[in-house]
């Protein structure tokens, strides 16, 4: 009779710890970061500028050119 519930005790601790192990993999799993690469065809192309907005953004840049911050 003993060694029949000592069976059962040792069986239940085993399921018990595999449980155990699946759940600490699983929140493992969860906390995992998942990096996902974008399609070429998602990938928004950089926009173009008009050529007035960039050429004033140009003379912008050299008119500040000169200012030294000391």
């Amino acid at each position: 009779m003993g060694i029949c519930t000592e069976e059962k005790a040792m069986n239940a601790a085993k399921r018990k710890l595999r449980e155990w192990y699946e759940e600490a993999n699983e929140a493992k799993r969860q906390r995992t970061v998942k990096v996902i690469e974008a399609p070429e065809m998602t990938k928004q192309r950089p926009k173009k500028t008009h050529p007035i907005l960039r050429e004033r953004s140009r003379s912008r840049a050299r008119g500040l050119a000169h200012i030294v911050v000391s």
